[in-house]
């Protein structure tokens, strides 16, 4: 299947799937991917490429290049959390100057599994607490913030630790 391609501001970036077949260990593969069928997704760009220490971080939680307020560092770390459950693997490829590719392999499913029955529907427990919530990160806030309230929970948000602090001086939790 061709790559589908998009230009932004003098770079690109390209995605490709295919379906192929593992027989042997891969190079640049993040955890190991074993012998079997995959579809391969490739994601490249011709951006400023991957700095070698970023490379030794790039899947860690909250890991960012990116400036203040301008990232969370989430994506990559949720992406290998979710390719390691399933069994798939990523493979990347980057160096200064020259872009990033980064190489997805999804187990391919011959069936899905027969359902002999239905599972019944999960409750997620809410409740009426007060919850003081800190983070730098504004985007982190506002959707913490909107989950808990969605469950019925008061929230003060704050991206202030010294804020948080005035805070509760100025109404303290009860404690029983």
């Amino acid at each position: 299947m061709p790559a589908t391609q998009w230009k932004r501001r003098g770079g690109r970036l390209s995605v490709l799937s295919k379906n192929v077949t593992v027989e042997q260990p891969l190079q640049g593969v993040i955890h190991p991917i074993a012998p079997g069928r995959y579809v391969k997704v490739v994601v490249a760009d011709t951006g400023v490429g991957i700095q070698e220490e970023a490379k030794r971080r790039i899947f860690e939680p909250y890991f960012t290049t990116k400036e203040m307020g301008k990232g969370t560092g989430m994506g990559l770390s949720m992406l290998h959390g979710i390719m390691e459950s399933y069994g798939g693997g990523i493979a990347m490829n980057s160096s200064p100057g020259r872009g990033a590719e980064f190489e997805l392999f999804f187990p391919l499913v011959d069936a899905l599994p027969e359902q002999d029955h239905v599972l019944p529907e999960a409750r997620i427990s809410a409740g009426s607490e007060r919850i003081l919530f800190i983070d730098d990160e504004q985007m982190i806030v506002d959707m913490v913030d909107k989950i808990l309230k969605r469950l019925g929970y008061r929230v003060t948000p704050c991206r202030s630790p010294e804020k948080a602090l005035r805070l509760l001086e100025v109404d303290p939790p009860i404690v029983e």
